[in-house]
């Protein structure tokens, strides 16, 4: 089964441990030696770039891109001297330009599985459109479940999908987003999220089953698999019962109704519920 993986341009440290992304540059470099590159054909990278219609989350990556391989072409997008989709379609042969590309996302193009993740964490995040303090969090709470931390990672989504607010405001619970605004910011975080999971997961989050990865990254989205290192580690080795029963083992989901977040409750338990079905698959092919 394909899995998306995608790396933070941000964040590099999580490139260098990705066994995935090591394994596509070693695919690269055969190519090159083999002479066989031809990115305009390239079924994921050249049919999306030549295409040039781009939604928000693709586009961020190909600017991302263009300001690392061509600045003074990245510039004129950001002047509006010429499109994104001009300066791409002048890169497409460049395979500087392709390996950025591959290095901010190994499977760019290759998105089915994102949008699965994506309207699977949908189903179970509303929207809030002013900050709101949820019960037992620290931080304020906006759009499609984005925590409002402080954090670079936050601030640096918070800009770049809505460049007209202020992100301190937000912080100190004041403004407002819209449905729409609130989709953009969501369509920056879940890539991160879902590298996240992988992180926390390890290796053997690509062999695991779609229903199964799905509720891994929703839980990495809400937080509480990043706190469930004894039920990542047992799921790790296998015990995917005890991983269930270690994963609700948690006074968030104990105390959830009284803390008036009864979703709480059904979101674990449909996670824990992957975790044991995966085991009787394994158990009962």
């Amino acid at each position: 089964m394909q899995t998306l993986k995608y790396t933070n341009p941000t964040t590099s440290n999580w490139t260098t441990s990705n066994w995935y992304l090591n394994l596509k540059r070693a695919q690269i470099e055969e190519k090159i030696a083999a002479g066989l590159r031809d990115f305009k054909k390239d079924p994921t990278i050249g049919d999306v770039i030549s295409g040039g219609i781009f939604g928000f989350a693709t586009a961020a990556i190909l600017m991302t891109a263009l300001s690392r391989v061509n600045p003074s072409l990245y510039d004129q997008v950001q002047d509006k001297e010429i499109t994104i989709e001009q300066a791409t379609q002048h890169e497409i042969s460049n395979s500087d330009f392709v390996d950025e590309i591959i290095n901010i996302d190994p499977n760019f193009g290759s998105d089915e599985n994102l949008s699965e993740y994506s309207s699977f964490i949908k189903g179970w995040e509303g929207f809030i459109s002013t900050p709101k303090m949820l019960a037992n969090e620290d931080y304020y709470t906006i759009g499609i479940g984005h925590r409002i931390d402080g954090s670079d990672r936050s601030r640096e989504a918070f800009n770049r999908a809505l460049p007209e607010k202020n992100y301190d405001d937000f912080l100190n619970g004041r403004g407002s987003i819209t449905k729409d605004e609130a989709q953009k910011l969501f369509e920056l975080d879940v890539p991160d999220y879902v590298q996240k999971a992988i992180d926390l997961t390890g290796d053997r989050f690509d062999s695991y089953s779609t229903n199964l990865q799905k509720n891994i990254v929703s839980a990495t989205y809400r937080g509480s698999w990043g706190y469930s290192p004894k039920a990542r580690r047992l799921l790790s080795e296998g015990k995917y019962q005890e991983a269930a029963t270690e994963f609700l083992n948690s006074d968030e989901y104990r105390n959830a109704e009284q803390l008036g977040r009864r979703g709480i409750i059904r979101r674990m338990d449909a996670v824990a519920k992957a975790i044991r079905e995966e085991g009787k698959k394994l158990t009962n092919p």
